[in-house]
């Protein structure tokens, strides 16, 4: 990849957002539906999944705001 190329950093940008979107999509379908039941079965385990969900929009906030940081460069 070219981070030169206003286009292509562009696409990496649409690409990026589309996975934001699917992985809050999945997370949000998974706190509302799955959990409730894993709660009522006393399980902890949508701890551990609710964790890594967090950790997962840590991880692509970062991508983003450096995504971000790369476009607004003149280097």
């Amino acid at each position: 990849m070219d981070f030169r190329s206003d286009m292509q950093l562009n696409a990496l940008s649409e690409k990026l957002n589309d996975l934001i979107e699917l992985m809050e999509g999945h997370a949000e379908h998974e706190d509302k539906t799955i959990h409730p039941l894993l709660r009522d079965k006393k399980s902890c385990v949508q701890a551990k999944i609710e964790a890594d969900h967090q950790l997962h929009h840590q991880i692509l906030s970062h991508l983003k705001n450096l995504l971000n940081s790369i476009k607004a460069s003149q280097n």
